[in-house]
């Protein structure tokens, strides 16, 4: 699909829904977010998104702390628990 028939069509539906200040490009903070919120590694959501590197992904990726719970389950699987190195 040709990127100007896409937004030939993105923003005339923009302006019959009302929907202000909101740009084509701000669909990637989304696509980001969403990857990263269903379980997505960063590296994953790079590739995907096209991203040269991790540091622009994470600018993009907006995590909730509910996402970070994941981390914490594995720490507690962790045969002895957690010890200061």
């Amino acid at each position: 699909m040709d990127a100007r028939d896409l937004l030939r069509v993105f923003y005339p539906a923009m302006r019959r829904a009302d929907v202000k200040r909101f740009r084509f490009h701000d669909l990637r903070h989304t696509f980001a977010t969403r990857l990263v919120q269903a379980g997505a590694d960063i590296y994953t959501v790079q590739k995907l998104g096209r991203w040269k590197i991790i540091s622009m992904v994470m600018r993009y990726a907006h995590h909730y702390p509910e996402s970070l719970r994941a981390g914490i389950e594995i720490l507690d699987r962790v045969p002895g628990g957690i010890r200061a190195c």
